[in-house]
């Protein structure tokens, strides 16, 4: 079930409602850890576990990740790719397989409103590492990176766990989904080390699993960094799930009297113009939070509310008044 709200021009953000009181009193069985990594913070509150290990794990994970999938790395293994000839298959790591896996997944579910073949197009709109441009683009222009951009351009091979171009100009961001992907794998090790208790936080991502210090379940809100605890828009009780926004208010501009954002139709090659400004999407996966949260907001509100409602999921709409 999806809610619906209204937005009062304030940007959005996740919170977690905690008591300070009630944190005070279970203090000495919880750590909380945090740090800076794939161009953002990261933050654990662990139930059981020595700061130090929460540390070494999360830290571990997320090099692994950076290292396979950051576009900002010359030596990244998502580089290495997007600088590859066509026609020659590339044998992937396991973290970024699984991140062309599951944007597949996701892409199939919703009519291909999730792509990560769009690089060339986020560039082409003055966002990502190669972005520079400073007027708005072309027709043409539109069109010709737009036919590099396709699906179809990229060839999977689920046995060789290998990638290959069709065409030269396929360049992947999965930036979409490795935020979630992340908190799945510090998730899935913490548990290994023994805890079933824990919130795990990643550029504003959320993972919450267990109990909360309070002994209950998580509670997330959607709130304005303006307000205080009291102004939350969307509590969200979490119950080992994660919750995802995506949202066309983190990363616009105006331009030329048109305002632009970074989020992109795959189909189109132009950013999306709907009144939808955030969606939240809670799931046991916080990778498929993630990625369906990005592709509902590409479908907009109408479609997109259609598709959520034949996948089951959960979360909320935000929309400007």
């Amino acid at each position: 079930m999806f809610k619906r709200m209204k937005w009062n021009g304030l940007s959005l953000m996740l919170m977690v409602l905690l008591s300070a009181a009630l944190m005070g009193c279970q203090r000495a069985k919880w750590v909380t850890v945090e740090g800076k990594a794939l161009g953002m913070s990261w933050r654990a509150q662990v139930k059981g576990l020595p700061g130090q290990l929460v540390r070494a794990e999360a830290e571990d994970s997320l090099a692994q990740w950076d290292k396979a999938t950051s576009l900002w790395r010359a030596d990244s293994e998502i580089t290495k790719f997007n600088q590859a000839p066509a026609g020659r298959w590339f044998q992937v790591s396991p973290e970024l397989w699984q991140a062309v896996e599951t944007a597949t997944e996701v892409a199939e579910n919703t009519d291909g409103a999730l792509s990560i073949t769009m690089e060339p197009l986020s560039n082409l709109w003055g966002f990502g590492p190669g972005a520079g441009n400073e007027s708005l683009p072309t027709e043409e222009q539109i069109a010709q990176v737009l036919a590099d951009c396709h699906w179809s351009n990229l060839q999977q091979d689920a046995t060789q766990r290998a990638l290959k171009k069709r065409v030269a100009g396929l360049r992947l961001d999965v930036n979409a989904v490795v935020e979630g992907l992340v908190l799945d794998e510090l998730a899935k090790r913490l548990r290994a080390q023994g805890t079933q208790h824990f919130l795990l936080e990643l550029g504003g991502e959320l993972l919450a699993a267990g109990q909360s210090p309070q002994g209950g379940p998580w509670v997330a809100g959607v709130q304005s960094p303006q307000g205080g605890v009291d102004e939350v828009m969307a509590p969200v009780v979490l119950q080992d799930e994660a919750l995802s926004t995506s949202g066309t208010y983190r990363q616009q501009r105006e331009q030329n009297g048109q305002r632009v954002t970074h989020v992109l139709h795959p189909g189109l090659g132009r950013p999306v113009s709907h009144r939808l400004v955030s969606v939240g999407v809670a799931h046991p996966r916080a990778a498929l939070a993630d990625a369906y949260a990005t592709a509902l907001l590409v479908l907009g509100p109408s479609k997109g509310r259609r598709v959520a409602e034949r996948l089951g999921l959960r979360g909320f709409w935000v929309e400007a008044a």
